[in-house]
């Protein structure tokens, strides 16, 4: 008996201590059902990717009208403060990113860069799934489920 109440503290001990590892997202990320995928400059596969990602998920109704949106990500290319030697001149490396937008007012609700591939889907993909883990993550410690 005291062994299953110390496995079951521990239990609820580390659930609680691995959903403090992140900022909790906010009610209107955890609540949205509708996105609207905004490419800013980057490549189109990159808007791609976010579309095929995000589809492929399916928690998000992807709408094609930003008014009709209760969020909007946001994809772009941005620095990613490394740089690699190309011959003898230093070249810096890209970076894909995602920012999760109100689509009220343009406040960055979450985002998040990753690099090596910035230029193909797999950093967007990526970046989407560190979205989806922490949805998942944070609607499982509240004792919810995030759709599909």
């Amino acid at each position: 008996m005291r062994l299953t109440f110390t496995l079951l503290l521990a239990s609820v001990v580390s659930s609680i201590l691995a959903a403090k590892d992140h900022l909790p997202l906010s009610d209107q990320i955890m609540t949205a059902k509708t996105v609207y995928i905004e490419n800013s400059g980057g490549p189109a596969q990159l808007g791609d990717g976010a579309y095929e990602e995000i589809t492929k998920w399916g928690h998000f109704q992807v709408v094609t009208d930003k008014t009709k949106a209760d969020l909007i990500l946001f994809v772009s290319i941005q620095a990613s403060g490394r740089t690699i030697l190309r011959g003898n001149r230093a070249v810096a490396v890209p970076a894909s990113g995602l920012a999760v937008l109100d689509p009220a007012n343009g406040d960055v609700l979450w985002s998040d860069s990753k690099v090596a591939g910035a230029f193909s889907k797999s950093a967007i993909k990526r970046a989407i799934d560190e979205l989806r883990k922490r949805m998942e993550e944070q609607a499982e410690t509240a004792g919810q489920h995030v759709q599909p």
